[in-house]
């Protein structure tokens, strides 16, 4: 096969392999042309990699002009100064013309042009690349393909603090057309060269407005302003309480010191950021209560009010050259913030003006029924909140934050196919303009790699098919055993439904109820939500999910044992293959391996948690209604449960106070280490024989 792959820059056929590296050297913000120039040779080396990859004897090089009689795929775009990331496959008389509104346009397309080869990139990695069979042919689309997303906001990943930095993980997200990401400070050129929108920010003011914090004249934060921390609901205000209220957004003196330090951040180490998450302090419900905090309406009004006012200083230090590009403010609607019910005031302008926006995170929603299930008393007040804010004329776009991997969760195998599809559909009629969630796992996707490619495909288009994609996506990750594995999918995603229930933020959780326990005798019956209702209706469906994750598990290690069977007559140590036939088999092999391993470990580790906090629950039960024998061999199950967890370790977590990432043995990771500590201090206390094992 000879084919020439045209590209709009005159010495591409020198010059292209290294303007597809060059983008450390490139200012894309100030000369956006040599971006595209980046951007679109990169593009043309990928589609050339993965076609000789398919055809190792095709004769494909890189040319500024058509030559007469040759076949061509030619790269365009519409604009060389705009990222538009909307593409076009163009067939003509001699090729293909892969045509973008904008450099990101392009790459997609060559993405969508790979992908009718036969390509699927669905982990990072090479682990994660799936290729169609060698010697093919090239296939050709017969008609014009138009493909744009209506997710102008976004689409990625939401995570705060210096988390781990992936190539890999950027250049999956961009062959799977994602384009939002956190800022990242090792890996930012190659972020810009693939289209990634960087944000910053997020929880900020924990840290700007620390009471201990010292000022130029040496006294702290809180003794220089103690009047602009807020005044708490009930009881008085205390340099330790002080962030467990929102901060007074009425004084006048703690605007323009916001401001400033806001715009130090920009200017500093938030340089790189295209948008900037204003959020104010994590402090679940609590804000000020002073007369003048009151007047000017609910949380989200001062919200409003305090963003109003960071707009118009950050125009007028544009203005002014102290601010030296344009950036975008998301703004947050979440309850955490108490900021989740719309503002009872119109938006002000300025921040309609700019193109501002919102973030939308229902972070305690329920997945075992649909968003806007008037009947789950989870889902019923975020899918109001989120009419209400839709129905704001004018109103901020909107984008949705969802937590399919919520801090909370400690990177569970959970899976959440039987709500997204429907949850997009709803997000979609209600105005969204944009998709993230919090917050992507960095290691062992496992069987959660499912969700990643659902997320990424539906946030592009929420009328993707999810039963087409699933379909597709077990048959490539596990060959012939993929009628195996949609067994173990669909028991873990039954499985998953309630774990709101089980475990999330605030007290209604199961998981929360536990961690408040001092482990003696309880004096009151266990308190479950409304979704399981009585601690016997607990105990009944924490016993159904084990069942499935077990029964899970037993399917997942009997496939593993025939994979190793199948497979022992393949020699993957060879290396030197004997032909390219045996190389090929013993890739797939060794990736089939990968695959079935990563699902292995994380299930483990998931029925693990989960029985652990079922047992836990059921001990609980059992020491107030004194069967103190069924305490007792609950008691023995959570004492080996224990010893089993702590013998191994979840990678990659977070840690409260900075984010930062550290490595937590897995029993840390279920959050039930103190509480069982507290258990055993009071049968210990009790002379109870089986204190200790």
């Amino acid at each position: 096969m000879e084919l020439e792959i045209l590209l709009p820059f005159p010495s591409a056929e020198t010059m292209t392999e290294s303007w597809a590296f060059s983008e450390a050297q490139i200012d894309f913000r100030h000369d956006p042309e040599a971006g595209a120039r980046c951007t679109i040779s990169y593009a043309a080396v990928e589609l050339r990699t993965h076609l000789l990859q398919m055809e190792p004897d095709a004769q494909i090089c890189f040319v500024s002009q058509w030559h007469s009689g040759k076949t061509a795929i030619e790269l365009h775009a519409d604009s060389l100064t705009a990222s538009g990331d909307a593409y076009a496959l163009l067939p003509q008389k001699d090729g293909l013309l892969i045509r973008g509104a904008g450099r990101v346009g392009v790459l997609y397309g060559v993405y969508e042009f790979l992908k009718m080869q036969g390509w699927r990139w669905l982990e990072p990695g090479t682990a994660g690349e799936y290729a169609p069979e060698p010697g093919c042919g090239l296939l050709w689309p017969k008609n014009a393909v138009h493909d744009a997303s209506s997710s102008t906001l976004g689409r990625g990943f939401s995570i705060e603090g210096a988390l781990k930095e992936s190539a890999d993980l950027l250049i999956w997200m961009a062959r799977n057309r994602m384009n939002a990401y956190g800022n990242r400070p090792n890996t930012r050129a190659l972020m810009r060269k693939l289209g990634i929108v960087m944000r910053d920010g997020g929880h900020i003011f924990e840290a700007i407005l620390a009471p201990d914090r010292p000022t130029p004249s040496g006294r702290t934060l809180w003794d220089a302003h103690p009047e602009w921390y807020g005044t708490p609901a009930h009881g008085p205000k205390s340099r330790q309480t002080a962030l467990q209220t929102q901060f007074c957004v009425s004084q006048p003196e703690l605007i323009p010191y916001l401001c400033e330090e806001l715009l130090r951040h920009i200017m500093g180490p938030w340089h790189e950021a295209d948008e900037i998450d204003v959020w104010g302090l994590d402090t679940w419900g609590s804000v000020c209560t002073c007369e003048r905090c009151r007047a000017l309406g609910n949380g989200t009004d001062q919200m409003l009010h305090m963003a109003s006012h960071f707009r118009s200083f950050l125009d007028r230090a544009r203005a002014a050259g102290r601010l030296d590009h344009d950036v975008k403010m998301a703004l947050i609607a979440y309850e955490g913030t108490s900021t989740l019910a719309p503002p009872e005031r119109p938006i002000p302008q300025n921040l309609l003006d700019a193109g501002d926006y919102l973030i939308y995170a229902p972070i305690v929603r329920c997945y075992a029924h649909g968003f806007d299930d008037p009947g789950c008393s989870y889902n019923r007040a975020y899918a109001s909140a989120l009419s209400g804010w839709n129905q704001i004329r004018p109103h901020l776009p909107v984008m949705v934050l969802e937590y399919y991997n919520v801090s909370k969760f400690e990177d569970l195998p959970l899976l959440f196919t039987h709500s997204m599809a429907h949850d997009f559909q709803v997000y979609r009629r209600t105005g969204a303009a944009g998709f993230v969630y919090m917050h992507v796992p960095l290691v062992n996707w496992g069987m959660r790699t499912l969700t990643q490619v659902l997320f990424a495909e539906l946030a592009w288009d929420p009328d993707a098919d999810i039963a087409k994609i699933k379909a597709e996506f077990l048959s490539r990750r596990y060959g012939a055993y993929a009628g195996r594995l949609r067994s173990v999918y669909d028991q873990i995603d039954m499985a998953s439904q309630q774990i709101t229930s089980w475990r999330a933020w605030k007290d209604r959780s199961l998981l929360s109820r536990l961690q408040s326990w001092n482990g003696g005798r309880p004096e009151r019956p266990l308190q479950v939500d409304d979704h399981f209702q009585t601690p016997e209706a607990f105990d009944t469906a924490g016993e159904q999910m084990l069942s499935l994750l077990q029964a899970a598990l037993l399917t997942l290690r009997e496939t593993l044992s025939a994979v190793k069977h199948d497979t022992a007559a393949i020699r993957t140590d060879i290396v030197t293959a004997v032909n390219p036939a045996q190389q090929r088999s013993a890739q797939q092999s060794a990736q089939l391996r990968h695959a079935l391993e990563e699902d292995l470990r994380l299930l483990v580790y998931g029925t693990d948690t989960m029985q652990l906090m079922l047992r836990m629950g059921q001990y609980y039960t059992a020491l107030y209604a004194g069967c103190d024998d069924r305490a007792a061999l609950l008691w023995r199950q959570i004492d080996t449960l224990e010893q089993r967890l702590e013998q191994y370790y979840m990678p990659l977590t977070f840690s409260t106070d900075c984010l930062d990432l550290i490595s937590n043995d897995a029993l840390t990771r279920t959050q039930l280490r103190e509480v069982i500590a507290r258990c055993r201090n009071f049968r210990i206390d009790q002379h109870w024989e089986d204190a200790v094992c």
